[in-house]
């Protein structure tokens, strides 16, 4: 979504999205002033993400370098919630 406002209001990206290597999805562009703004998914996000795609927490936890402690609360929350 924030994407597409941006493309739409003819943000002067320096790349679109792209996923880093620990899996979390960012885009970076410049704002009027010529700043560098990254915008990217929070890690509870990919870690919610991964975890739906069938990723167990240890799996989550090795893919995006988070403490497997973390990744097994943020499961925990996302569960209590649905």
């Amino acid at each position: 979504a924030v994407y597409q406002k941006l493309s739409e209001a003819r943000g002067e990206f320096i790349h679109e999205i792209q996923e880093q290597p620990w899996g979390q999805r960012v885009m970076r562009l410049y704002d009027p002033d010529g700043f560098i703004v990254e915008i990217g998914e929070t890690m509870d996000a990919v870690v919610r993400r991964f975890h739906a795609q069938g990723l167990s927490a240890p799996q989550v936890s090795a893919r995006t370098s988070m403490p497997l402690d973390f990744v097994e609360r943020i499961i925990r929350e996302t569960s209590a919630a649905d």
